[in-house]
């Protein structure tokens, strides 16, 4: 491990994805990538609605974990209410419902498949 900080790790990392050969490596790779970048865009709409003290909140528990790896990231971003809360916010639309709902069943039914083929993603 080094400290290089979070721009540099996502940065290597999405490099890592762009130019490595797809397997169970690239898999995990991908999904940490994909949802440290979700969360990421999460943070100017929680800024907004929900305040500047839990926008900072979630850029801490973004950035601080991602100093010297992603690896394993989505553990950390299971904790990071407020970004829960500004999809609940989003998901008062029944359009958006609806969209998390087919987005995360499908989620739910890949990873199941994953998990069952031994193949862990994490």
């Amino acid at each position: 491990r080094e400290n290089v900080g979070p721009v540099a790790v996502l940065q290597k990392s999405i490099t890592g994805l762009l130019e490595g050969e797809v397997n169970k490596g690239w898999l995990t790779r991908f999904w940490n990538v994909s949802f440290y970048l979700f969360f990421l865009a999460l943070v100017p709409f929680i800024w907004y609605r929900l305040g500047e003290g839990y926008a900072i909140f979630v850029l801490i528990m973004l950035f601080v974990p991602s100093a010297s790896s992603i690896g394993s990231i989505i553990r950390y971003l299971l904790t990071q209410f407020p970004a829960f809360m500004m999809m609940a916010w989003w998901g008062r639309d029944d359009r958006v419902d609806r969209a998390f709902n087919f987005t995360f069943a499908t989620l739910l039914g890949v990873f199941v498949v994953v998990f069952v083929n031994w193949i862990f993603v994490a």
